[in-house]
């Protein structure tokens, strides 16, 4: 075989395993977070909080799927409030913990929620993707760091997975654009 099949098939491979890896950890997050959300507030306030997540989600993963320019610039809007709520964490500390506390790991089901949808990009664009999940990603890591005591909290949790995904994408993205010596 040649050098550079083996390349475009290593690629698709990688792309593939980040598109099964991201899909895997959404499910399983949905369902942990979503279980706690269903049992703590139940009827109707925690069916309602994982709409609010769901619905998005959903609509992200249409878009992105139906019609991929729109969802490029969807994803990128997706990335820049995640950096804008890491923005306002780190200018104010403890701004969200509060609410949080409240409310439920809101940043950290945030975080997960375009995941898939990266990740279906990550099909046609897999640099941007792992980029756009890097960056959201590192915004939770950012806020615990700055806080002083790296601790392994939802955000942080959500952020590890997301970080394999965004390896797996960038991969995938180098074996596309090098080629074959």
């Amino acid at each position: 075989m040649e050098p550079g099949r083996a390349r475009r098939i290593s690629a698709r491979i990688l792309r593939g395993a980040a598109l099964a890896w991201a899909v895997l950890f959404t499910v399983v997050a949905t369902l942990f977070a979503g279980g706690y959300a269903l049992e703590d507030p139940g009827w109707p306030a925690g069916y309602l909080m994982v709409a609010a997540w769901l619905v998005p989600l959903g609509a992200l993963t249409a878009v992105q799927l139906l019609r991929p320019a729109l969802g490029w610039r969807l994803l990128w809007a997706c990335t820049g409030i995640a950096v804008a709520v890491a923005l306002v964490q780190l200018a104010v500390p403890g701004a969200l913990t509060g609410w949080e506390f409240t409310n439920g790991p809101v940043v950290a089901i945030a975080s997960f929620v375009p995941l898939v949808p990266l990740a279906l990009l990550g099909r046609r664009r897999p640099l941007p993707a792992a980029l756009m999940i890097a960056i959201i990603a590192a915004g939770p890591i950012a806020v615990q760091l700055r806080e002083g005591a790296m601790h392994f909290g939802s955000s942080t949790a959500v952020s590890a997975p997301m970080l394999i995904a965004a390896g797996l994408l960038a991969l995938a993205g180098l074996a596309d654009r090098h080629p074959a010596p």
